[in-house]
């Protein structure tokens, strides 16, 4: 930014600041309130169901035949991003309090929305 005055600086770069702060706020806050909660999966085997938690906080939590792991969740328009702790990503397609997940080896499976309260 050399080429504004040092006023024009001063006053610039705080407002980009805080106009990028209120996209980053404001835009993403409507989707995951949303999609907070708790959401199950028949897995069609006769088993108990597959059980995935969404946090308003972005952390979440997945439990099936009795293991659970914990992840970080992000959300735009049409898709949610599952975040493992070890970088591993799974991604699943948004509907009407529906999230279907392809699990990689095991199949896909469409989480309904069972409770707004995870």
């Amino acid at each position: 930014m050399t080429f504004l005055a040092p006023c024009m600086r001063n006053r610039l770069i705080p407002g980009l600041v805080v106009t990028l702060a209120l996209l980053g706020i404001l835009g993403g806050c409507s989707d995951r309130e949303e999609l907070v909660g708790r959401y199950e999966a028949d897995p069609g085997d006769g088993g108990p169901v597959l059980v995935l938690i969404l946090r308003a906080d972005g952390e979440g939590e997945w439990k099936a035949h009795g293991v659970s792991a914990t992840f970080t969740w992000r959300a735009s328009e049409h898709e949610v991003r599952l975040h493992a702790a070890d970088g591993g990503a799974i991604a699943g397609t948004l509907g009407e309090d529906v999230i279907t997940l392809a699990l990689p080896g095991v199949g896909e499976f469409a989480f309904s929305k069972v409770s707004d309260i995870p």
